[in-house]
C-alpha cells in the first residue's frame, strides 16, 4: 500500500489528525518536518518531490500515535505515515497556543539544519530548493545555518566543517547551473 502525499493531501491529513485529536479532548504539538515540511512552505514549486510520509515529533505521543493507527485503519494508509523515526535529528520550534493541538512546520533555517546533518541525495536537491528561494549564494551561510541550529559540538554534525562546506559547495553549485534547454526544430 504506497501512497505519495502532495502539499494538499499533507495539509488535509494534518487537519483530520488535529479534528480527531481535538474531539477526544486530546491536547498536543504536531512539528512537522522533512519533506512534509518542504511541501507546506513551498507548495507551488514543481521541484518539490512527493514524500511517502510526514516526519514529525509529536506530543503526547501514545494517544497521537492511536490516532494515526486509527485514521491509517479508516483512510488505507500505511502504519507509519506518520512517524517520529527521525526524532533524534528533527528540530521544529514553535510555542505552544490556545489551541488544542498545535501545528508547526520546519523553519527554513530548521530545514538546512536538518538537510545538510541528513546529507542524503534528496536532501542535496531540497538543499538546492532552500537555497534558490532563500537567495542563498554562499557555501558558508548553510554550514554556520546547520551550526547555529545544532550548536557548535552537536552529535547531529559529527563530519566537521570543513566536510559540510565542500557539501554546501556542491549544493550551491549544483542549484544555480543553469538548465539545458532543449532545441525546438
Amino acid at each position: 500500500m504506497k501512497h505519495d502525499f502532495d502539499a494538499q493531501s499533507v495539509r488535509e491529513l494534518l487537519e483530520e489528525l488535529a479534528r480527531r485529536l481535538s474531539d477526544r479532548g486530546v491536547h498536543g504539538t504536531i512539528r512537522v518536518a522533512g519533506g512534509a515540511a518542504m511541501l507546506l512552505r513551498y507548495p507551488d514549486d514543481p521541484d518539490v518531490r512527493v514524500t511517502r510520509d510526514i516526519d514529525a515529533l509529536i506530543e503526547p505521543a501514545d494517544e497521537v500515535e492511536a490516532v494515526v493507527a486509527e485514521m491509517a485503519a479508516d483512510l488505507g494508509l500505511t502504519a507509519r505515515w506518520l512517524n517520529e523515526a527521525g526524532q533524534g535529528w528533527l528540530r521544529v520550534a514553535g510555542d505552544p497556543s490556545d489551541e488544542p493541538v498545535s501545528i508547526f512546520i520546519a523553519s527554513e533555517r530548521e530545514l538546512i539544519a536538518m538537510k545538510m546533518s541528513a546529507g542524503r541525495d534528496k536532501d542535496f536537491v531540497d538543499l538546492g530548493i532552500l537555497v534558490k528561494h532563500l537567495g542563498i549564494t554562499d557555501p558558508a551561510m548553510l554550514v554556520d545555518i546547520a551550526y547555529q541550529e545544532y550548536g557548535e559540538d552537536a552529535v547531529e554534525l559529527p563530519d566537521g566543517r570543513a566536510s559540510y562546506l565542500w557539501y554546501a559547495e556542491s549544493v550551491i553549485k549544483e542549484a544555480y547551473r543553469p538548465s539545458k534547454r532543449r532545441r525546438k526544430g
